[in-house]
């Protein structure tokens, strides 16, 4: 038991881009259609003359409701849905909300289309069918997507530390790394007393643009640029890799960058082997 409430404590991986749960909003959509197209539950094997045009309604109610829990949500409530705080137990338990309201939409059209009465029961029988047919499996993969990321990023954690000797360089810049903060940047600047942080009023755009910054300076994030040259290690989990920089800073690497940050940074940080 200690074990799985700590499997649920740990972080999992948000998706990175609003075209990736677009594409998952009108994939599940087209998926349900499919399905009841082949296997025609619900009575939908009678040849009523709308037969087609009900089936793509239960299409549109899972797209509808993915919608709303998947995009419209994270809008909403931004902070709880952010990837730093996100978790195994917070996406079971997003995925049990999302797959039980599903669940409810489709009685409801259901019971609209035909012409049943909407009663307890009628809610209760398509929640069981749909816990056993979504949450149960679904769960499932969640954890198992967790296990192949995890085991993943933390071995090519390991081996991306220790391919790269442990050598002396010449650090062209004191700056650490820069952290987007709404209209404003987060400058972290390495001094003899520690690191000092600069609050200047820029943006992440503007920062691509600017020539000042040195060779190893990358933008391994949406909200952070790190200095190559300041790496000392690198750490791994299921959301992907982890920058540890001098003096405890630590900075998520987006699962897009992965492959750049893997050919750049043998060539500029003195990394030590943790």
């Amino acid at each position: 038991m200690r074990l799985f409430l700590e499997i649920l404590s740990r972080p999992y991986p948000r998706p990175e881009s609003r075209s990736v749960q677009i594409a998952t909003v009108l994939g599940m959509g087209m998926f349900i259609a499919v399905f009841l197209l082949l296997f025609k539950p619900f009575g939908l094997h009678d040849d009523y003359p709308n037969r087609m045009m009900i089936i793509l309604g239960y299409g549109a109610v899972t797209s509808i409701v993915l919608a709303v829990t998947s995009i419209g949500a994270p809008l909403l409530f931004s902070r709880w849905f952010a990837e730093a705080q996100w978790t195994v137990g917070r996406e079971l338990v997003a995925t049990a909300v999302t797959v039980s309201l599903i669940g409810m939409a489709n009685a409801i059209y259901s019971a609209w289309v035909f012409q049943w009465p909407l009663t307890v029961g009628v809610l209760a029988s398509f929640q069981t069918i749909t816990f056993i047919v979504g949450v149960i499996p679904v769960s499932f993969l969640i954890l198992l997507r967790y296990r192949q990321q995890t085991v993943m990023y933390e071995a090519a954690a390991e081996t991306l530390t220790e391919q790269v000797a442990v050598r002396h360089v010449d650090v062209a810049s004191d700056l650490l790394a820069i952290e987007a903060a709404d209209n404003y940047i987060t400058e972290y600047w390495l001094t003899p007393k520690g690191i000092r942080q600069n609050l200047v009023r820029a943006t992440m755009a503007s920062v691509d643009e600017r020539t000042d910054l040195p060779p190893s300076m990358m933008r391994c994030h949406r909200s952070w640029f790190v200095n190559l040259d300041h790496v000392d290690h690198v750490s791994g989990n299921a959301q992907g890799y982890r920058l540890h920089v001098d003096d405890g800073v630590v900075i998520p690497v987006a699962r897009t960058r992965s492959a750049e940050l893997e050919r750049r940074l043998p060539h500029h940080s003195p990394l030590r082997p943790k």
